[in-house]
């Protein structure tokens, strides 16, 4: 990564300051406010260049257009203008200012060579190197230019061009510390490491007082030791230290380079060494103003040190910020709920549950139901004694037929637990109630939703246990991220998304899993199906991830599941359609647990994705086993005990008819069952892709 940090000299000033003095003595003398103009245009646009020195750009944009108002015409108040809107990004704005500059001046290298640099990062590479080209017609020697059109071949991968250029500005110019501050990132694009280290050292051995050549050979060690960490080869800690001695060294230098803070901080982060990167976070919020992003890392790092207190500030003061980022508003929740783990009114996690409970109503109006109930499951558990938002879900389930699921949160958690006794609860109950004394469950005397194994109606739960591993990898070598707490985070997104799946027991394990081989390790201590594990890679605004599910018995990869999202609501749309996808994915499994002549029933019903005329295969105990080779559950014909036809069924129930295989019946209660399907034509290693340009 290169940084430059450039000084300008207000030319306009100057001008203004020549031809202020070539006038008689007795207009200098006659004029004292226009010498106060010309004192007041000098400090603030050197106010604007202190600011964008300092990387408030928000700060210096508003300096630099507070002076193009006055006069639209001063030429570096739209260069520096630029330049910010380039270096946040905006590069649009970037264009715009500088074809307006370039009218003004047609023939400004500064302009042409900024404006090629707006190309390339737009994708534009042809009318990058058209301008390029322009810029060394007018100036053949500047070395800015051909530095631009050695940026221009790297961008588009051509790096053997770059490299040539680099080497031939050499021979010109043997001693040019930027050259081989460029030519050594050139070889870190290329993959070559080795050679990459000795250019940065040699800009180092040529310019030892300058900054940026430590922070640069800064970034190369950092380098070094995320992609030994990788590969688990080597040192990495010595990298890691080495990387640390060049970034004092600057910082001795120059304490005021926010680059060396940010280096520091990323390396902390990086192996875990909170407290750390606690100070050069602060000292970068210092120097560059209150960025939300920046605000998130440190309000991260004091909750991973179990500085909570001082977390949930910070964190608010993130989000009011960027209200619709949803990694800093969950870590913020995460944190608020441990503060206040027993303070189930505390008015900061009522605050929190509104935004969740606003959520949840937005998305049931669109009828987008399963994000409408994770926002609203989010809000109870924020708010757990607040009536609405268990009422708010109850509706959900009562819009998408689940009939006994909302006459049981009416009556065992709004009404007993929560003490909401009012008439019209009651005449709902007593609707209700009516309902279901016919369906599946009443007619066999069962009680799905009933935890207590010893009442007569109890019928056990038949789950598949998914662990999902705090093992969501992102590309720490590019930085290919936004949030530093996104893997975390995600997780446990993920994880509340399974939850409403009935065919599901999703199993979270929040320490961090960097191989394939401890995520084996921890499925396999966990005594579970599968698990997850996956790779993120964020933008400023979009999310795509690549997860991968493992079965747990061999560690086979069973499935890939790829999904891009953009918009505000990208990170729970993400996890929604990622738990999707892993409950289609997963066997449709459970158990007969009542029998009645040939009528037999099953506890799997439409909320597991049960449908009428349904085949099940009824499997003696222990019939199932794991093919290992490719980690499927199967089972040979000998196994089969019979089948149940389904003939009728409840949200967690189903009966059906049962037909016996062979001369006698060794059907028992207890048998599992699992959907012929499952054995004969499904293909349970097929991939899943899943892209929406804009999230709901």
């Amino acid at each position: 990564m290169v940084v430059k940090i450039f000084r300008y000299i207000p030319i306009i000033s100057i001008l203004l300051i020549i031809f202020f003095h070539s006038l008689p003595a007795q207009e200098k003398t006659a004029n004292p406010e226009t010498q106060s103009k010309i004192e007041s245009i000098n400090l603030r646009f050197s106010r604007a260049l202190s600011l964008e020195n300092a990387s408030k750009y928000m700060e210096a944009i508003f300096e630099y257009k507070s002076l193009l108002q006055e006069n639209p015409y001063f030429f570096d108040a739209k260069i520096g203008l630029a330049r910010c809107y380039y270096k946040t990004g905006n590069f649009k704005d970037a264009e715009s200012i500088l074809l307006n500059a370039l009218d003004q001046e047609s023939k400004d290298i500064t302009a042409l060579n900024l404006l090629g640099k707006v190309y390339i990062a737009l994708g534009r590479y042809e009318n990058a190197e058209e301008i390029f080209n322009r810029a060394l017609m007018i100036s053949p020697s500047n070395i800015e230019t051909w530095y631009g059109l050695a940026q221009l071949y790297r961008k588009n991968g051509q790096y053997k061009k770059a490299v040539e250029l680099y080497q031939k500005l050499l021979k010109i110019y043997p001693n040019e510390f930027w050259t081989y501050i460029h030519l050594a990132n050139s070889y870190m694009e290329m993959g070559e490491y080795e050679r990459a280290g000795g250019f940065f050292r040699k800009a180092v051995s040529l310019n030892s007082q300058n900054p940026l050549g430590h922070l640069n050979l800064g970034y190369y060690y950092t380098k070094m030791g995320i992609l030994k960490s990788k590969t688990r080869t080597g040192n990495p800690e010595k990298f890691f230290d080495a990387a640390l001695y060049e970034l004092e060294t600057a910082k001795k230098l120059d304490k005021n380079i926010p680059e060396i803070y940010r280096a520091e901080a990323d390396i902390y982060l990086f192996t875990a060494r909170y407290e750390n990167a606690i100070e050069n976070l602060k000292k970068l919020l210092e120097l560059t103003g209150r960025d939300p992003i920046v605000l998130n890392e440190l309000a991260y790092c004091l909750e991973k040190t179990n500085r909570y207190e001082e977390a949930v500030p910070i964190y608010s003061e993130a989000i009011i910020k960027k209200p619709d980022d949803e990694i800093i508003r969950f870590r913020n929740e995460e944190v608020v709920l441990r503060l206040y783990r027993t303070s189930l009114s505390n008015p900061t996690r009522k605050k929190l549950a509104e935004h969740h409970g606003e959520k949840g109503k937005f998305f049931t109006n669109q009828s987008i139901f399963n994000r409408a109930m994770l926002h609203y499951r989010r809000a109870i558990q924020l708010d757990p004694l607040n009536p609405d938002y268990r009422l708010s879900l109850a509706e959900i389930y009562r819009l998408r037929g689940f009939k006994e699921r909302y006459l049981f949160t009416l009556e065992n958690i709004v009404k007993q637990t929560l003490d909401v006794n009012t008439t019209e609860i009651n005449d709902l109950i007593e609707i209700y109630q009516s309902y279901v004394s016919k369906n599946v469950a009443s007619r066999w005397r069962v009680s799905p939703y009933l935890e207590k194994p010893e009442n007569e109606s109890y019928i056990p739960k038949s789950k598949i246990k998914v662990l999902i591993t705090n093992g969501f990898s992102l590309d720490y070598l590019n930085h290919s991220f936004v949030h530093w707490n996104l893997p975390e985070s995600f997780s446990k997104i993920l994880w509340y998304a399974l939850i409403q799946y009935d065919k599901i027991d999703p199993i979270l394990d929040e320490r961090p899993v960097k191989t394939h081989q401890d995520a084996f390790r921890l499925a396999y201590e966990k005594k579970v199906d599968y698990y997850i594990m996956g790779k993120i890679i964020e933008t400023g605004d979009s999310i795509e991830v690549y997860t991968d599910i493992f079965s747990a018995n061999n560690g086979k990869l069973m499935k890939n599941i790829h999904t891009y999202f953009t918009g505000n609501n990208r990170i729970y749309s993400s996890a929604l359609s990622i738990a999707l996808s892993i409950n289609d994915f997963v066997p449709l499994r459970g158990l007969l647990v009542r029998l009645r002549g040939d009528l037999g029933l099953i506890n799997l019903g439409t909320a597991h994705g049960v449908e009428k005329d349904m085949e099940f295969d009824i499997i003696r105990e222990g019939g199932i086993r794991v093919d290992p080779t490719t980690g499927e559950y199967t089972y040979s014909d000998d196994m089969i005990l019979g089948k149940i036809k389904i003939t009728n069924t409840d949200e967690m129930v189903s009966e059906g008819i049962i037909t016996q295989q062979g001369l006698f019946n060794r059907i028992n209660i207890g048998d599992t069952v699992i959907l012929r399907e499952e054995k004969k034509t499904r293909k349970r290693t097929a991939n899943i892709n899943f892209k929406n340009n804009k999230s709901q």
